[in-house]
């Protein structure tokens, strides 16, 4: 069997998480419930994201059949470092895939929209954040949280 990729898109909203080949070839798709994480509820995130992600495999094999090369997060919540911090440790105590690695959802949808180009994406759902591309700047990230009525620029 190929190497096999997870895909998790997790929001305020509901989850999806997808499986599928190394080279791109989706073998699956799963929708469930919210897995954004609020300060101080990574754990809970994870256990909705790991019930989804073993949902998804059971539909390509038998349980511990398969273990996948890379389970790709990108989560509502995240954009704070304790708290995606905090996912990516939950996530990776359950030993769901070799490597576990979790950006915001903010951050997928932008690479989605543009790749690597020049953009503005602002994403408005359950919360809201604006992320921009520059070639001369680089990344910029503009942000308004639910707790602060100020935002916040951080500069990559």
């Amino acid at each position: 069997m190929p190497d096999i990729v997870i895909g998790v898109d997790g929001g305020g909203s509901k989850t999806r998480v997808i499986v599928g080949t190394g080279e791109g070839e989706a073998l699956a798709t799963i929708d469930g419930p919210k897995s954004a994480v609020s300060p101080g509820q990574a754990a809970h995130s994870a256990d909705v994201i790991a019930e989804l992600v073993t949902q998804a495999l059971s539909e390509i094999a038998q349980p511990g059949a398969v273990f996948p090369r890379v389970l790709y997060c990108g989560v509502a919540g995240t954009g704070r470092d304790e708290e995606r911090r905090a996912l990516h440790a939950a996530l990776d105590v359950k030993e769901l895939a070799e490597e576990v690695i979790i950006d915001s959802d903010g951050l997928i949808a932008m690479y989605d929209a543009f790749e690597e180009q020049a953009g503005i994406l602002l994403v408005v759902g359950t919360g809201s954040i604006a992320y921009g591309r520059s070639p001369a700047v680089g990344g910029v990230r503009l942000s308004e949280t639910k707790e602060a009525a100020a935002g916040s620029v951080d500069v990559h």
